[in-house]
């Protein structure tokens, strides 16, 4: 076994990766959280304007401004995920290997379906756009093919989320394992939060946060050997 003395510095080049990427994944997990809780308290108007698009105003306006939020916080989330959460995980799963599973998880599941998300919902978003002035002018017989691209985006959304899931389970075991190796509760609550994140948005954001304060005093504590 290779002693703390000796690791510790490796150790706190990736970990130093993952934190750098924490805070912008926490800013995008916020504009998400607050696109999807917007979302979900307007799917009864936007199911009532499906059935009668006259009534469209407040629906549609408060639907896309949700959507857009969202895509944008996907957008600031990928650009953590890529310059620093990735990597450093990457990194970090060559020096010790008992985050190599999450490693494997964030990278083809997270990454990739974050990716197929955004589109998804960009192609969805041209064809609501599409959709709604054909059916309020012509009727909705004559929008079949903004449907066709509504569904499209909808199908490829419903995939993403599927591998989507995969990663965000790497990010639980990551938090998890954290916890195991660092002997620091402050991940053990994050990884409980990831959990509760699957059902409330917010909580996934107050975990990125917990995070971040947790991987400083992982860097902290790696570095103290060395110096």
């Amino acid at each position: 076994m290779v002693s703390t003395q000796s690791t510790g510095l490796s150790l706190a080049e990736p970990l130093e990766r993952i934190r750098s990427g924490t805070p912008i994944i926490t800013i995008g997990s916020l504009l998400k959280s607050i696109g999807n809780v917007i979302l979900m308290m307007l799917i009864p108007s936007i199911l009532k304007v499906l059935a009668n698009p006259r009534s469209i105003v407040h629906a549609i306006s408060g639907g896309i401004f949700a959507i857009v939020l969202s895509f944008i916080g996907f957008i600031v989330i990928l650009v953590g995920l890529y310059t620093g959460l990735v990597p450093g995980v990457r990194r970090l799963s060559k020096i010790d290997d008992r985050f190599s599973t999450a490693s494997t998880l964030i990278r083809i599941g997270y990454v990739w379906g974050m990716i197929l998300l955004v589109i998804g919902i960009a192609i969805a978003v041209v064809g609501l756009i599409s959709y709604l002035p054909v059916v309020i002018s012509r009727g909705r017989q004559f929008a079949v093919e903004p449907l066709a691209v509504l569904a499209t985006g909808a199908i490829m959304t419903i995939f993403s989320l599927i591998l989507m899931l995969l990663g965000y389970i790497g990010i639980i075991i990551l938090a998890f394992k954290f916890n195991d190796v660092e002997h620091d509760g402050l991940y053990l609550a994050a990884g409980i939060l990831f959990i509760l994140g699957i059902f409330v948005p917010f909580a996934t954001f107050v975990a990125w946060i917990l995070m971040y304060i947790a991987l400083g005093k992982s860097i902290e504590r790696h570095k103290a050997p060395s110096q």
